[in-house]
């Protein structure tokens, strides 16, 4: 199994991962973090962010299924998405949609378990340039200050240690545990137009996985989740379908220095 860690591979996740769950000999993730695409107009390297909605839910259920066969039993998904959006029908506009609800929908309907949420307050009402209505009621904005966080869990809620001692103190439990997170968002673009913070990462890591676990991020982006799964201790994949991602995170993670 040692042949599939430790790397970055390009390619759609739906391919790679069935791939590597063969030449691991079976699921080796036990838990993944990562941000999926919003289809908001983004401009991703190598990724049409403009997809047809339906399109693209069947997509992020797709991944999500081969994910979770990539999970060993008891292994968790911390899925990062958005408050809500306005939807995109191809290239116009159509409206807000509660898109937090039809990924939750979407990874019930790949097999995984809801296990909670935690709501990610990112405090950016400061850097506020639409009103809507200004001072009228007409038609407002509402700003959402906040992103979702949602847990799944493969099969059983409880994930054995398998002889991996935790490394999360008592004080971080106890914080961590109130699901309400205020964090501020990754000031550097680091080449992609919407990284997470490590901050994140980091807590998620340490709460839902022991070291010595393998992480895995299958929309890795600039590489933040192996970069702190790697400077925790812990084993990490990451896939995506932009090579020029797949270059930067591969840097990224070579500069870390593993535990």
């Amino acid at each position: 199994m040692t042949d599939v860690l430790d790397r970055i591979y390009r390619g759609d996740a739906t391919e790679v991962l069935p791939d590597l769950r063969k030449k691991a000999g079976g699921p080796f993730v036990h838990l993944t973090v990562c941000s999926p695409p919003y289809n908001i107009g983004q401009p991703y390297a190598g990724y049409s962010d403009d997809l047809p909605y339906r399109d693209y839910l069947t997509m992020l259920t797709r991944t999500l299924r081969e994910l979770r066969r990539a999970t060993v039993v008891g292994g968790r998904l911390a899925l990062n998405i958005p408050a809500g959006v306005n939807v995109r029908g191809g290239r116009a506009k159509s409206g807000y949609w509660a898109i937090q609800h039809d990924c939750h929908r979407a990874a019930v309907l790949a097999g995984w378990k809801p296990f909670g949420e935690v709501l990610w307050y990112k405090q950016q009402i400061y850097k506020r340039t639409a009103w809507g209505s200004w001072k009228q009621p007409s038609s407002p904005c509402f700003v959402y200050s906040w992103e979702h966080v949602q847990v799944f869990y493969n099969r059983s809620r409880r994930l054995e240690p398998n002889g991996h001692p935790a490394d999360i103190t008592g004080d971080e439990f106890k914080h961590w545990s109130d699901g309400f997170w205020h964090i501020n968002p990754e000031g550097r673009k680091l080449g992609h137009p919407c990284p997470f913070p490590e901050k994140l990462v980091y807590r998620l890591v340490k709460f839902l996985c022991y070291p010595g676990m393998v992480v895995c991020d299958p929309w890795v982006g600039t590489g933040t989740t192996p970069a702190v799964a790697r400077s925790l201790g812990r084993r990490w994949v990451g896939i995506d379908i932009s090579s020029k991602y797949v270059r930067d995170a591969r840097r990224r993670v070579a500069a870390v220095a593993g535990m």
